[in-house]
């Protein structure tokens, strides 16, 4: 009997206005009718998975594909398995009885196989959706796989995304079933690289807040890398406007990068706020890292991770200690998780 393991299902819900899905239709029911659309090389899409294969990016040659699918009448199931062709994979020598090292090499996978770089599962029931990342397949790579696939079988026009997001947990917030998305939060706190800056300024914007702030730190970067926090620029432009953060963008000098903190209160000034900022919020926080985030509440300070709806759920692994998760398993156990969030009132 093989060992259980433990994973995060991590709760995502599609934004409709993205996705500009007809009335009436949920996810579950766009990806179950673009399965069964004729492909042009002819055979319906879930009857061949090389016509479920994303064509790589021009800047990316990496491959994805969800390649495991099941439907029903209520939901859509699948994997989502990413790889380069090609890639290598290194490999220690553990032969060796001596000396003061040993000798590492790369090698190829066996002729007609592709080294997986990872594999994510996902389970979607109507708009909701829930999902097993791995370090390399995570909630972002799901969204633009889903976006490729439906505007590839015309279920979406080509202007239109897959765009999930994230929901604050209330009890984690100390929030209730009557105020879900507010209540308890003092603040939240963004914080990540990008290349661009603001000056300190206060402004009541586009996210419908009674009063915002931003301000910047000065500090040394001791990391370089691309920009880990990708909402950041929407955010200014909504707050700024994109001509004066383009002005701010341009000024930078080019050695330097500079850390961005965004902090988002509110103070009120009525005995109801409108929260219908807080979805805005949620999803441009949706792909990001969870140690980027902290939410201040009147009983402390919450990490991203705990913050955002999810859950931890064992697994059944195909072999003891295998990476491999049994999809059948997989599969009630998300759906499991569904059941539980729609009976303590989380979604709805």
């Amino acid at each position: 009997m093989s060992d259980t393991r433990y994973a995060t299902v991590h709760y995502r819900r599609l934004v409709r206005d993205d996705a500009g899905l007809v009335d009436g239709e949920t996810l579950s029911d766009a990806i179950c009718n673009a399965l069964d659309k004729q492909h042009p090389d002819g055979g319906r899409y879930r009857d061949n998975w090389l016509h479920r294969l994303m064509p790589s990016l021009e800047d990316d040659v990496q491959r994805k594909v969800v390649n495991n699918v099941h439907t029903d009448a209520q939901t859509a199931f699948g994997d989502l398995c990413t790889f380069t062709p090609g890639d290598l994979q290194a490999l220690i020598d553990a032969t060796a009885t001596s000396g003061t090292s040993t000798d590492i090499a790369e090698t190829r996978a066996p002729s007609g196989n592709e080294y997986l770089k990872g594999i994510a599962y996902w389970l979607v029931v109507g708009d909701h959706c829930y999902v097993v990342q791995d370090v390399a397949v995570r909630t972002r790579a799901l969204e633009e796989y889903l976006t490729w696939f439906l505007r590839d079988t015309r279920i979406i026009g080509g202007a239109k995304t897959v765009t999930f997001q994230a929901e604050l947990d209330v009890a984690a917030i100390g929030g209730d079933l009557d105020d879900v998305h507010l209540k308890g939060v003092q603040s939240i706190e963004i914080g990540g690289v990008m290349p661009g800056d603001t000056p300190d300024r206060e402004s009541s914007g586009r996210l419908g807040l009674t009063r915002q702030q931003r301000f910047i730190e000065e500090r040394k970067v001791v990391r370089e890398g691309k920009a880990q926090f990708s909402a950041a620029r929407k955010f200014l432009e909504d707050m700024l406007g994109s001509v004066e953060v383009a002005r701010i963008v341009d000024e930078k000098p080019r050695e330097a990068k500079l850390d961005i903190r965004v902090n988002i209160g509110y103070r009120a000034i009525r005995r109801r706020v409108d929260t219908s900022f807080m979805d805005d919020l949620a999803k441009g926080l949706r792909n990001m890292d969870d140690g980027e985030v902290r939410i201040r509440t009147k009983s402390g300070i919450i990490q991203g991770n705990d913050a955002r709806l999810q859950t931890r759920m064992p697994f059944k692994p195909i072999r003891a200690n295998g990476v491999l998760l049994d999809l059948d398993d997989v599969r009630t156990q998300l759906r499991k998780v569904h059941d539980r969030f729609l009976e303590d009132g989380k979604i709805s």
